[in-house]
């Protein structure tokens, strides 16, 4: 088998592994945060399910971008250097996406906390 498509498929698995981990890791703390704020149960489900739809689309995303097209007879650690170019690109379009849905839902809660306490 091509051992560039074995990188690719690896990273691949490796993305979808990362994002399934962090969104079982946030999960909870997000939903019970939704709950709090919003009032309708939909709502919550609806941005937790956004959430883990960005999140896939972003690693996937990531993953997808990295080429495995190597000189023939290339030494077994430039597919490793290779795999760890997109676990770094990976992690970095995960993270800026975690900063934006941060804020995003920062500036929910700020505006229905003050809509509610009145």
């Amino acid at each position: 088998m091509n051992p560039g498509l074995v990188g690719f498929f690896a990273l691949l698995v490796t993305s979808v592994a990362v994002v399934t981990f962090l969104y079982a890791l946030l999960r909870p703390s997000l939903k019970h945060l939704l709950r709090q704020t919003l009032a309708l149960p939909s709502a919550v489900s609806f941005y937790l399910r956004s959430f883990l739809l960005v999140l896939l689309l972003s690693g996937l995303s990531a993953a997808l971008a990295i080429s495995f097209d190597m000189k023939p007879g290339v030494h077994f650690m430039e597919y490793v250097w290779k795999e760890a170019e997109g676990l770094a690109s990976i992690f970095e379009k995960i993270l800026l996406l975690f900063a934006l849905f941060l804020v995003l839902v920062t500036v929910l809660i700020a505006t229905l906390k003050i809509k509610n306490d009145e």
